[in-house]
Order: structure tokens, then C-alpha cells, then sequence
């Protein structure tokens, strides 16, 4: 029975169709059985049985006029379904509904490679398009440069989707395929996807549903699959590394400027930088083993570069600072040291922000809005926010009410806090001697005019004012300057 679902879903996928027919080429529909005898060669990809699901998909291929200046790679790529008897019209759509297969040429689909796309509309009229590289696991997009790949038939029959099609192994701006050595291919499907931003059906298609072959020989038939690179290792370095960078260093960091009343601070900021630099050494191991090499057109790969050399820097600079405090051989170095390690630490601060979003934006595209990154992109933008708030009212509150009060303060003259009818009130008689002023004969000794054993009434003291020799910050700072080492001299001197 057609009812008002069908009949919605049909006249969508008219809709839709007529738009893709611009960048796609729609297919014509042959026998599944008179296709698949066309291959000497065959491989399956996704066994629906081991993966405990009903689907699985199947890849074909020859290399026609070999050695040629016509070499063409003859492909054909199917999903099995459970569906071999059933009516389009009875398939269930929570199972299969706008399906789409693809193989691209390369090692990942980050690197910028090529892909060949087929879907199945609503009206199961399949369509296959060139699809060009994504910086980031996101739906690759429409290559915008004339189509080399040229459809030959697809659809769905007997419960089979399938897309069959022909691409020259080389051609001007294109990726080259090599026929008679090593060539990777990338294997993708997905029987459910949801439409995204830019509406079109084509959604992540998840761990499982997506591989790598590495095929020897495609002349010859020597093609095996092989272990794509690992998504799950690639979502713990990025975990790892936004702890570190947007947990633990802002820690650090904030603890060695605004905690320094805190008895051993300079050891608790140590231990955590430590901390920290050690895991950002370890994940980054960990993704080089993972990716196996660096891609430079990846800004999130040249950026972490930068920033690891940097952190490095930083913990020379840091041990220097430390040496400063010890020995005052390093005194000169550590003054340099100090303001170096300030800057570059608050410059690693800043660009940790970026590098985080630039990865999170690898794994979960921004600009699909996907919800398998929503929880992601919230964390993150809450903790740049919380770290941004926090550093800036810290940094105000102690320039303006804290530095600024202290530094009036030292300038400010100080004066003798005995006032003057004090001495009036309470009449006394000084004694001293030569030996008790630390003076001789009639000399004075901090304003008072006192004589050698003489008898002196306190009415007649004069009680000066005793100005405090004007001074700043950075100058007592550097008059009570001690390392360690020399600190431990005058305390053992007395």
C-alpha cells in the first residue's frame, strides 16, 4: 500500500535528486549477478555476520589496457543487505534509508585524498560523485574540478546496493593510482545516515563501518585489508593533551604567580609542570606511532610541533631560574631566565587555546554541528572561558589592589610614630655614655643632642621627624637578592 510516507519520502528524493544530478551522475540499473561476473578479483570488506549486523559490503575490481596510456581501473562497490525479497517500499527506513558507499585513494581521509561516492536516494535511484579530501573526519565535499571517474551502473536489486565505475589510473590534477605496486584504499558505508548542515544524507559512518586496504598489486589481484588508523588512539591523545594543556599547565601556571604565600610553591609548580610535560611528551609518541608520519598541510600538526619545541624551551628556561636560586654563578642568567619563562610561559597559555580547538575540529568538525562532538565543544569552550575569567580578574586584582597600594606605600616617607607631647607627658632622664651611642665626646646619635655622662630632662629632647630613605620595589628587590647558596653563608655568619 502506498501511504502519505511514501509518497513524502518520494517526492523528497525527486527534490534532491534533481539538485545532486548537478555535481552527481545518476546510474543505471543491471542485474547484480551479470555485474559481479564482469571481476576476476574480489574482496569483502565488511562481514555482516562477524560484525554481528545484517549488513556487508564487497569490493570488485580489474585494471583494464594495462601498462597503457588508457589504463583504467574497472571497480565495483556493494552493500548486502538483509532485504533480497523484499519491496523498496516495505524496506524499513530505521534501517536503510539514503545509503552510501565509497573508496577513496590513500591512508586517511584527513590527508587531503580523493574519493569515488555512491548513494541510494529515496526513490532508489543511485548517483555517484567525486568527492575531494577533508582536513577533518567530516563529509568529504564535492570536487570542484572536472570528473574523471565515469559511472557505469547502480542501484538497488535483490537486496543488494551497488555502484559500478571506471577511473583512469592517471590524469592531470589527480591523484595517481598505482596498479603494479603498494596502492591504499579507503572503504566507507553507512545504511542510515542523517542529513547535515549542508543537507545532504551524509553522515558519520562510525568506527566500525570504515577500513584500509593495502593492495600489493591490483594487476594481479594481491589485495589484503589492513588497520586503518586507529580513530580511538587518536580521541585518547586528544583527551590527554586538552587535560594537560587546558587542565594541568593553567594550574601550574596560576599557582606559581598568584599562590607564592603558599609555603613551597615553587615545588608544587615544579612537580606540575613536570607532570604535564612528561604526558605531552607521551602523547605525542603516541600519535606519531598512530599516524605513522606528519602531514605539514595539517595546521593542528605544524602548530603542536611549534608548541612542543617551545615547552621544551620552556623547561631549560625553568631549570635555569632554578640554578639562579642556587648558585650565584647563575645569578646573571637567571634574571634573563625569569622574564623569558614568564613570557613564553603566558605566549603557551594563549596558543594551548587554539592548538586544543584545532584538534577538537579534526575529530569533530565544528562546522557539521554532528552530535557525537556536542559534549566535546561544550567542555572546551567552557574551560577557555573559566581559564580566560579566572587569569584575567586574578591579574587585575593584583595590579590594582595589591602591587599599586604596596608600591605608594614604599615610597610614601615614614615618620617617628612618637609624637611630640608624648616626650612632654612623661618626663625621664637620659644617661648615656660614649660606649652606649656607639660615638664620641659630645656627638649627636639619631637627632638627639646628648652629652657624656650627663643628666638630660626628656622635656628638653628634641623629637625629629625621621624621613625613610625613598625607595621602590625593584630596588629593594635588588638590595635583599639572595641565592640559596648565599643565603645559607650569612645566616651561618649571623
Amino acid at each position: 500500500m502506498f501511504t502519505s510516507n511514501n509518497f513524502k519520502y518520494s517526492v523528497l528524493g525527486l527534490f534532491i535528486l534533481t539538485f545532486v544530478s548537478q555535481v552527481a551522475s545518476q546510474l543505471t540499473l543491471k542485474s547484480w549477478a551479470e555485474v559481479r561476473a564482469q571481476f576476476p578479483n574480489a574482496v569483502t570488506l565488511y562481514n555482516g555476520v562477524a560484525s554481528n549486523t545484517n549488513f556487508s559490503m564487497t569490493l570488485h575490481w580489474e585494471v583494464q589496457n594495462n601498462g597503457t596510456s588508457n589504463e583504467v581501473l574497472h571497480m565495483a562497490i556493494a552493500i548486502v543487505t538483509p532485504f533480497t525479497n523484499v519491496a523498496k517500499d516495505k524496506v524499513p527506513k530505521d534501517q536503510f534509508f539514503w545509503p552510501f558507499i565509497g573508496v577513496g585513494f590513500g591512508k586517511s581521509m584527513v590527508n587531503g585524498n580523493e574519493f569515488v561516492l555512491c548513494q541510494l536516494n529515496a526513490a532508489y535511484n543511485a548517483t555517484l560523485s567525486e568527492r575531494g579530501g577533508t582536513k577533518g573526519y567530516g563529509p568529504p565535499p564535492v570536487s570542484t574540478t572536472t570528473p574523471i571517474t565515469k559511472g557505469i551502473s547502480g542501484g538497488f536489486i535483490t537486496g543488494v546496493f551497488y555502484c559500478e565505475f571506471t577511473r583512469p589510473v592517471s590524469a592531470p590534477g589527480y591523484t595517481s593510482i598505482k596498479t603494479n605496486s603498494l596502492q591504499p584504499i579507503l572503504w566507507a558505508f553507512n545504511p542510515t545516515p542523517t542529513k547535515n548542515v549542508n543537507g545532504e544524507w551524509l553522515s558519520y559512518h562510525g568506527i566500525d563501518r570504515r577500513g584500509y586496504l593495502r593492495a600489493s598489486s591490483l594487476t594481479t589481484g594481491a589485495i589484503v585489508s589492513a588497520e586503518p588508523v586507529n580513530y580511538s588512539q587518536k580521541q585518547a591523545h586528544g583527551a590527554g593533551m586538552a587535560v594537560i594543556w587546558l587542565l594541568i599547565f593553567p594550574s601550574a601556571v596560576l599557582w606559581s604567580r598568584y599562590l607564592r604565600s603558599v609555603p613551597n610553591w615553587l615545588f608544587i609548580h615544579m612537580g606540575i609542570q613536570t607532570v604535564g610535560a612528561s604526558g605531552v611528551l607521551a602523547l605525542v609518541s603516541v600519535i606519531a606511532i598512530t599516524v605513522n608520519g606528519f602531514d605539514a598541510s595539517r595546521p593542528h600538526s605544524v602548530f603542536g610541533i611549534i608548541l612542543v619545541v617551545f615547552l621544551v624551551i620552556q623547561v631549560a628556561l625553568g631549570v635555569m631560574n632554578l640554578l639562579g636560586l642556587i648558585r650565584d654563578s647563575f645569578r646573571t642568567i637567571r634574571k634573563i631566565a625569569r622574564y623569558l619563562h614568564a613570557g613564553l610561559g603566558m605566549f603557551l597559555l594563549v596558543s594551548s587555546i587554539v592548538q586544543v580547538g584545532l584538534g577538537l575540529d579534526l575529530v569533530y568538525p565544528f562546522a557539521f554541528k554532528e552530535d557525537r562532538g556536542i559534549g566535546a565543544w561544550l567542555l572546551y569552550f567552557v574551560l577557555a572561558a573559566f581559564w580566560i575569567a579566572i587569569f584575567v580578574f586574578l591579574e587585575l586584582f593584583f595590579r590594582l589592589r595589591i602591587r599599586v597600594p604596596n608600591k605608594k606605600a614604599m615610597t610614601k616617607p615614614v615618620y617617628n610614630p612618637a609624637p611630640k607631647q608624648s616626650v612632654d607627658a612623661y618626663p625621664m632622664t637620659l644617661k648615656s655614655t660614649k660606649k652606649d651611642l656607639g660615638g664620641g665626646g659630645s656627638e649627636g646619635y639619631q637627632g638627639y643632642h646628648v652629652v657624656k655622662n650627663s643628666s638630660v630632662n626628656a622635656r628638653n629632647v628634641y623629637n625629629p621627624v625621621m624621613p625613610f630613605p625613598e625607595t621602590n620595589p625593584s630596588s629593594m628587590e635588588r638590595s635583599i637578592q639572595f641565592t640559596w647558596d648565599s643565603l645559607d653563608k650569612e645566616i651561618l655568619k649571623g
